[in-house]
């Protein structure tokens, strides 16, 4: 019942305070924490920058002049970001690179520590004690296929470990506590829509007890809630609906429709603070992407960063 209390008064709020470019650089940000991004320089090539979460205190990390960087993640603990970039990329696609927060010691992500040779792959997510990162890669994308499979590495050993392998697409991959959930469209894979469909999975980090979360098919996204254990989804197609989800043994599910009275479409969850009390969301006009944060203990929408073709971003609460 509070959850849907918290969104009523979330679209109350929405719909009475107007979108505003950030702030100067010598406010507060109503929200603590930073972001990591990536945007195009003067150039047009992506690089990663950080800021406080009003946009203030800019700092580009990364100056690559021939090759880009995207999709950065934060290390749960602030002191890393791991990230995708052209860099040093092989004929198989992107590769995964890490760096310290300020930008320092950029480096490859290798299986094996003395080789030569850098994990490809995409979108990189942290796991909670960050002994781990989960992303995709996809085999045949340069051949024109789909086929996005998701990995594990674990730095103990420098291993990668395969979790998914199927035809379809299985993308989106982040972590649920130590289980893993990602969208996958296998189950539509021979029909006309495969492109449009996909359900959330849930599935452990040796890729055992896979679990289908939702059968709807029309699943465009999903993230984790680690205090109720729920997963927060907007669907993919209009009206937009929002559900959350909590992840039952097999494949069955208990679904509860958020009571929300505005049209979400340019409203999509991405991120949960730590403590349940601040939600990360992304607003599109495109080109133009708008990052805001709700804070229900305030009962408050922060006023929005805003920035054309972003490619990936992250928000860390306390660095």
């Amino acid at each position: 019942m509070w959850r849907d209390i918290k969104w009523s008064v979330l679209l109350v709020i929405a719909t009475s305070i107007s979108c505003s470019l950030f702030s100067s650089e010598d406010s507060t940000p109503e929200i603590p924490g930073k972001l990591v991004y990536s945007a195009p320089d003067k150039n047009g090539h992506y690089q990663i920058y950080t800021s406080l979460t009003n946009g203030t205190k800019r700092k580009q990390l990364t100056k690559f002049k021939n090759d880009e960087a995207f999709y950065p993640s934060w290390s749960n603990d602030g002191s890393q970001i791991a990230f995708t970039t052209t860099l040093r990329s092989t004929s198989l696609g992107s590769s995964l690179y890490l760096m310290n927060a300020d930008g320092t010691n950029i480096r490859p992500l290798k299986e094996l520590p003395d080789s030569d040779l850098v994990i490809s792959g995409t979108n990189p997510k942290w796991s909670p004690d960050d002994s781990k990162i989960t992303y995709s890669w996809c085999s045949n994308c340069e051949l024109g296929g789909r086929n996005h499979e998701v990995y594990v590495y674990k730095f103990k050993n420098s291993s990668v470990a395969q979790i998914t392998e199927n035809p379809a697409s299985d993308i989106g991959a982040s972590w649920a506590n130590e289980d893993l959930f990602f969208l996958s469209n296998r189950p539509y894979y021979n029909s006309e829509n495969r492109e449009l469909d996909n359900d959330l999975y849930q599935v452990n980090e040796d890729g055992t007890n896979l679990i289908r979360i939702t059968t709807s098919g029309k699943i465009g996204t999903g993230i984790w809630d680690p205090n109720t254990k729920t997963y927060l989804i907007r669907s993919k197609v209009e009206p937009y609906e929002w559900y959350s989800v909590e992840p039952l043994s097999g494949d069955t599910l208990e679904k509860k429709v958020l009571d929300i009275e505005i049209n979400i479409s340019d409203l999509r969850p991405i991120k949960w603070s730590k403590d349940g009390q601040t939600l990360m969301l992304l607003m599109i006009d495109f080109p133009v992407q708008k990052i805001r944060f709700y804070d229900f203990k305030e009962e408050k929408l922060s006023e929005s960063f805003e920035i054309e073709n972003l490619l990936g971003f992250d928000w860390i609460q306390n660095y």
